[in-house]
């Protein structure tokens, strides 16, 4: 193998060693060390599925992602140690230490979009002209579309973008009332709170108020794991006091995520509605909190804004219909569930499953078939059949069970002499509950067994 000695692959290669021993540094602690991938470069893959789940269901998962938000920290803290000189040598200084920044995160879409935008800004300020937050946005999805179209399908570059049309249409208006600095979050909030309630079928209506400590302090986080990634680049290695104090503050981002998630009771399952609709209300919301909006009422120009509510509101409504979820409409569905069978009847309004699948390096219930009844308006299973105990058959509906409504279980009776030697198999839990087998040896029912309506 040839191997790679261009100056591109020498320098990549040597920020990402710098990377590595950042993150070695923590090696005696797996726990802050995988939170630090995360929080710091936007890798989540040693991060323990509880604490991802807390994270999500606070509505602050974007912690853990690399975005605007993360670049604006470390533009804030470069800023104060040039001490917000701004000549033309030191901005290039600083968009340096940017780029290697997301040369270091791999460069995920959130992270070309804040670059872009900061190094548009900062262009404005040396032509001297102004820079629009939402031409600098409009420009920066332009060039990443032109590069990659199917871009547009990550939900990564959808939740970016939608956060900074937040942060250019919601945050004026909230400015005035609250303040630039929680204007920002809250607009952000407040932008994407419908997509991720909608697409990853999860609400939090206390999102917004636990990210304000949560924001606070990766605020001091990211500045200070920045600090000590320039100290490894500069001495080799990371102080002790420092190292203690990035732990600490790790330790500190996880109880108080953990303890602001209440113990999921503030989190809310959603079913999904068409995409079309919620295009729609992005589209309406976004020209009422515009500028031109607001200088229409100024004027008392109110027929201009009738007429082009309406004319916004055709293409929506063509959207809404090409959107159509024609599953929704569907009497029998076969469920992709991967190893083994699950089909899906819908009778009415209610929902049965004949089977869930299973396996037992993944969950299927919670990963598959939870965000296949949502996101196709179940808000509940009325009854599972379960045709036989092998895990490819019965395990999908023991998972859907422990975090979604299943009200009722049917099991052959056929079962009953069989289970008489595998109890465990049967133990199935429904929010902490357990039933086992009576002293005959005849299956208790897990959940009060009923028949389907009008069969």
């Amino acid at each position: 193998i040839e191997e790679n000695t261009s100056v591109d692959a020498k320098l990549h290669s040597s920020i990402m060693n710098v990377r590595w021993q950042f993150e070695n540094t923590f090696s005696d602690e797996p726990e802050i060390r995988a939170l630090i991938k995360g929080v710091i470069f936007g890798d989540k893959g040693e991060i323990d599925e509880e604490t991802r789940n807390e994270f999500n269901e606070n509505g602050t998962g974007h912690v853990l992602a690399v975005s605007g938000l993360h670049i604006g920290f470390l533009f804030t803290l470069l800023k104060f140690l040039t001490k917000k000189r701004n000549t033309r040598g030191m901005s290039m200084l600083i968009l340096a230490i940017i780029v290697l920044y997301g040369e270091m995160t791999m460069w995920s879409p959130s992270t070309i979009r804040a670059v872009m935008v900061l190094g548009i800004n900062t262009m404005a300020v040396w032509l001297r002209r102004r820079a629009d937050m939402l031409t600098s946005v409009s420009f920066a999805a332009l060039i990443l579309l032109a590069i990659n179209p199917y871009q547009l399908f990550n939900t990564g570059f959808q939740m970016s973008f939608l956060a900074m049309l937040g942060i250019a249409f919601f945050g004026k208006p909230l400015s005035i009332l609250i303040g630039d600095e929680l204007a920002i979050i809250l607009a952000v909030q407040l932008a994407i709170a419908p997509y991720t309630a909608l697409i990853f079928h999860r609400f939090n209506p206390l999102s917004v108020f636990i990210n304000i400590p949560i924001v606070a302090l990766a605020s001091v986080i990211v500045p200070v794991c920045i600090c000590e990634i320039g100290l490894i680049i500069v001495i080799g290695y990371i102080p002790l006091l420092l190292k203690d104090l990035s732990c600490g503050l790790m330790e500190l981002l996880i109880s108080l995520n953990r303890w602001l998630n209440f113990g999921s009771n503030w989190s809310f399952y959603m079913t999904g509605i068409n995409i079309g609709i919620l295009i729609g209300a992005y589209v309406i919301l976004f020209l009422l909190s515009s500028e031109w909006f607001r200088v229409q009422v100024i004027r008392q120009n109110y027929s201009l804004i009738r007429k082009d509510l309406g004319l916004a509101s055709l293409p929506i409504i063509v959207l809404v219909l090409a959107s159509y979820n024609t599953y929704a409409d569907d009497e029998l569905v076969f469920v992709s569930v991967g190893q083994g069978d699950c089909l899906h009847i819908r009778v009415g309004s209610e929902d049965y499953l004949i089977d869930g699948g299973g396996y037992r390096e993944r969950n299927i219930g919670e990963n598959t078939l939870l965000p296949y009844l949502l996101s196709n308006g179940a808000d509940r299973v009325d009854t599972a059949f379960v045709t036989h105990l092998h895990d490819d058959h019965y395990k999908g509906i023991e998972e859907l069970a422990s975090v979604y409504d299943v009200n009722s279980l049917a099991l052959s009776p056929a079962y009953r002499h069989v289970l008489a030697t595998t109890v465990d198999e049967v133990n199935f839990v429904q929010k902490g509950v357990r039933y086992e087998l009576d002293s005959d040896c005849a299956v208790v029912p897990i959940w009060p067994v009923k028949s389907p309506s009008g069969t």
